[in-house]
């Protein structure tokens, strides 16, 4: 999905937490489908998808009139994958 496709079914949501919860799934979903589908075997590979997710994340920021940060990927990124956000933040440097 797009970012304006995220941020249109953020900001049409009734209760903004649930639809953000989903919104964050969906971008791991597309994680996983994305490293599946390139068959990316390697950490730049992997961290490059990172990168998309990342910039797509900031789009979809935008979009939300300040309603959710920017660096809101790279949040939920090292809180739930802490061992790959660490080696990405190393790999960025």
């Amino acid at each position: 999905m797009k970012a304006k496709d995220y941020a249109k079914q953020f900001n049409e949501a009734q209760d903004k937490t649930e639809s953000l919860h989903q919104i964050a799934d969906a971008f791991f979903d597309e994680i996983n489908t994305l490293i599946r589908v390139r068959r990316a075997q390697t950490n730049a590979a992997c961290f490059s998808i990172f990168d998309e997710q990342e910039r797509k994340w900031r789009a979809f920021a935008r979009l939300t009139d300040g309603e959710i940060k920017e660096d809101g990927f790279c949040i939920l990124l090292q809180e739930f994958f802490p061992q790959p956000f660490a080696m990405w933040k190393v790999q960025r440097r």
